[in-house]
């Protein structure tokens, strides 16, 4: 592991708005609002549900979000969609219905009281990734909401929501990249110092002593892999030749030039989901448990700004600043990299002997550090904390 609001509250007002420009059509939106270098556009609810291709063509790798809202029975819902997640252009229909036929079933192996059914339309494929926000009528009374989706008789975590039951009503917002078949909201009753679906558990000292040992044991074997490697590598030890074909390679910041005049966008996200797994909450520091979200999101996954010639750290550094969330770094020069020591007063070590931040750019993790990746247009950037080196994440580094 290399020692790596505005539009919430425009979402909200469009949401106030309720469906009072459904009789308007979908050519025209009803309210337009700019913000830096684009411009959020909400729409009436389309005919027949159906967005059509063109106007995801004309979304598409542009700075501007398209929210769409529609209701079913006494269910408010908006469905969100950023120019720079558009991939497939497509006729798209964003109908939905509530279905609890199999809610007993769901309540019964989730242990729940509260779970609201819920399916799209039969499409084909998706335009690309999209953002739903569901608002339920009732106050749910629990402390996360986790969404499974329903195939058959088999039940699908596929993760926990977003949630705000701070009113009378619930809302939900997730992002996707399917939009077909049966899924299900599912209240969780997780009470304080408990994990997500799991009891407590409380180590001996002997186990924690054999955990840490173990994790130590494994970071040895990553260093003994580092130390026998004999590929090609650069001045900062990065081993050029585990970068998968097709991926960029790192580069100095001293080689580039920042244009400062010139906006560009990207996505950026901050999680820490597996804190809370069963198999790694109990060595989660107790001193910094109240102050990590039971959701995992720590920033929520946005189109943000960049200038041409930053790196991913630059994105990192001025987002967590803008939010107001807490982030410490150290300049490590055997990598010639920042080295993302804690975000959110969550460090390395905080849950056990070898988590700590990893980065993720599109899809792949990179083996050098967050100060020498060039963030190009559309990088969909991820930070995750990792609890086992990594490979909670699905990567092996030995």
């Amino acid at each position: 592991m290399k020692k790596k609001k505005i539009f919430g509250v425009l979402l909200s007002l469009f949401i106030l708005f309720g469906m009072a420009g459904t009789l308007a059509g979908c050519d025209n939106p009803v309210t337009t609002v700019s913000n830096a270098g684009g411009k959020t556009e909400q729409y009436a609810y389309p005919e027949g549900g159906i967005i059509k291709k063109a106007f995801f063509d004309e979304l598409k790798n542009t700075v501007n979000t398209d929210i769409y809202p529609g209701t079913v029975d006494n269910v408010n819902y908006v469905w969100t969609f950023n120019g720079a997640d558009i991939s497939t252009p497509m006729d798209f229909n964003i109908a939905m219905g509530l279905n609890n036929d199999a809610a007993t079933q769901v309540q019964a192996a989730t242990s729940s009281v509260q779970v609201q059914g819920f399916n799209f339309s039969d499409n084909p494929g998706v335009p690309g990734k999209y953002n739903l926000r569901l608002v339920l009528p009732t106050k749910w009374d629990c402390q996360s909401i986790d969404l499974y989706n329903l195939d058959g008789t088999n039940l699908n975590k596929v993760g926990t929501v977003k949630m705000d039951n701070s009113t009378e009503t619930t809302q939900v917002n997730f992002g996707l990249t399917v939009a077909k078949g049966q899924f299900y909201l599912v209240s969780s009753t997780q009470v304080e110092g408990e994990t997500l679906g799991t009891e407590t558990v409380v180590l001996t000292d002997e186990e924690k002593a054999a955990a840490k040992a173990a994790g130590k044991a494994r970071k040895q074997n990553a260093i003994d892999a580092d130390a026998g490697y004999t590929g090609a590598m650069d001045g900062y030890n990065t081993q050029l030749d585990k970068i998968p074909s097709g991926q960029p390679g790192p580069v100095e910041p001293a080689n580039v030039t920042i244009d400062e005049g010139t906006t560009k966008y990207c996505t950026l996200e901050v999680r820490c989901d597996n804190i809370w797994k069963a198999q790694y909450y109990p060595y989660l520091n107790p001193e910094k448990e109240p102050y990590q979200p039971k959701d995992g999101t720590i920033f929520v996954y946005k189109q943000v700004a960049y200038h041409p010639g930053e790196m991913v750290y630059d994105v990192l550094a001025r987002e967590m600043r803008n939010a107001g969330i807490q982030m410490e770094y150290s300049y490590t020069p055997l990598y010639g990299s920042n080295y993302i020591e804690g975000i959110n007063n969550l460090y390395e070590f905080d849950c056990g002997e070898v988590s700590g931040w990893m980065y993720e750019v599109n899809g792949w993790y990179p083996n050098y550090g967050c100060s020498r990746y060039l963030v190009k247009e559309g990088d969909a950037i991820t930070w995750n904390y990792t609890c086992d080196l990594g490979r909670d994440l699905g990567q092996t580094w030995y």
